[in-house]
């Protein structure tokens, strides 16, 4: 397992009682604490507020769903998260990426980032859990039918008390709001919040509203320099880790998942949380960050799990006789089919495997795979022990074999 070296110490606020909350009182004490957050904050921070509500990227750099990074979850599951996140409403961008980031794990390492009652319903598993349709994840404002095209401040500010309790975004947004003063109803972008803020919101939501404690969840946070957060962030794609990032280019800031990564052209891919067509899969879960000019980043974190991995019901699929069996994404470590990468007159073919096998769930066990090509008398000619990899460049007597197949 990961070895964890930095530990977050937070002091731990007791919440506010939720069934007894005043509108009319939180519209006051909101006046007084955006007037002290503004005065607290750095106004590089204030203006490096992530906001950006509406889809502004190019067409032409929209890349489509093919991943770079095979070996882990994480870039099957972004890229096919089409629908199943929240709406970025008032500039809640920072919201829809934590949601996201949370639904990732809750289905990904343990069920309990996300109640029950916030998941979307679980998603039908053809084949396997990496060729989906759909990704999993939380129940939005459509979902209970409160999404219209424009609200007001004062209609979002009900929201966030009203269903609080419903979904996952609103109740991450009560707490900001409440808690935290962190809501201008003078702003278009009245939900507005720096990432450091949403660290200690996720704390405050694990306590709230999940099983988890403090101690379950290491949330890794950083705004040293642009540079280094972007070494940080390449870093931790390629583990499979995704990262909650704030970064800005000429049109403003914005809050997003980064989770894949070009290595060949040294490119980051994320998941920029915007809503597309419903009928077509969404143009906004793998985009380019420099053709969309994000090369300047501004706070960054992730989460490191304390916990081990447990088994969730976010995938669904069905038996011979038609009963529902739920299957956990750690099922894809198991080897679903063979395909060859490259021509296999090439003097080293590759090929591979629908398997995750560099996948953290059974580190402890060192789990791996031994390849055995037989003949027509099930006799073995060709064998690979200890195979900790989802591809295999054989020699060429398989090279052979396979082609005569």
């Amino acid at each position: 397992m990961m070895k964890y070296l930095l530990i977050i110490i937070i002091s731990i606020i007791a919440l506010i009682n939720y069934p007894h909350l005043n509108k009319a009182n939180i519209e006051s004490d909101l006046k007084k604490n955006y007037v002290s957050n503004k005065i607290i904050n750095d106004n590089k921070f204030i203006k490096n507020k992530p906001q950006q509500e509406t889809p502004n990227v190019d067409p032409r750099n929209i890349q489509g769903n093919d991943i770079y990074i095979k070996d882990f979850f994480s870039p099957y599951y972004f890229s096919n998260l089409n629908n199943n996140f929240p709406y970025n409403i008032k500039g809640s961008c920072s919201y829809v990426a934590v949601s996201m980031l949370l639904s990732f794990y809750d289905t990904y390492w343990n069920d309990n980032f996300i109640p029950d009652k916030y998941e979307s319903t679980s998603e039908v598993v053809e084949n396997n859990v990496l060729n989906l349709t759909d990704s999993p994840g939380a129940k939005n404002e459509k979902d209970i039918n409160i999404l219209k095209d424009n609200y007001s401040n004062t209609e979002v500010l009900s929201m966030a008390i009203d269903y609080n309790d419903t979904i996952l975004q609103m109740d991450l947004l009560s707490l900001g709001i409440i808690k935290y003063g962190i809501y201008d109803s003078s702003s278009i972008y009245s939900c507005s919040t720096l990432l450091s803020t949403m660290v200690d919101i996720t704390y405050d939501y694990f306590l709230k509203s999940t099983s988890l404690t403090n101690n379950d969840i290491n949330i890794i946070y950083d705004s040293s320099n642009s540079n280094q957060m972007r070494n940080t962030i390449v870093n931790k794609v390629k583990q499979g880790i995704p990262v909650v990032v704030s970064a800005s280019n000429y049109k403003g800031t914005h809050a997003f998942i980064v989770y894949d990564y070009d290595e060949q052209n040294d490119e980051l891919y994320g998941h920029f949380g915007w809503q597309g067509d419903e009928d077509s899969p969404n143009p906004y879960t793998h985009i380019s960050l420099s053709k969309e000019g994000y090369g300047t980043f501004h706070e960054i974190f992730y989460f490191e799990p304390n916990i081990s991995h447990s088994h969730s019901n976010n995938f669904h699929a069905y038996d011979e006789n038609d009963q529902i069996i739920y299957i956990c994404p750690c099922t894809s470590v198991i080897p679903t089919y063979i395909s060859q990468d490259s021509n296999y007159l090439d003097v080293l073919p590759t090929y591979s495997w629908g398997t995750l096998i560099k996948e953290k769930w059974f580190d402890d066990i060192e789990l791996h795979h031994n390849l055995y090509i037989l003949n027509h008398n099930e006799q073995i000619i060709y064998e690979k022990n200890n195979i900790y990899d989802n591809i295999c460049s054989p020699a060429m007597r398989l090279r052979e074999v396979l082609r005569d197949f």
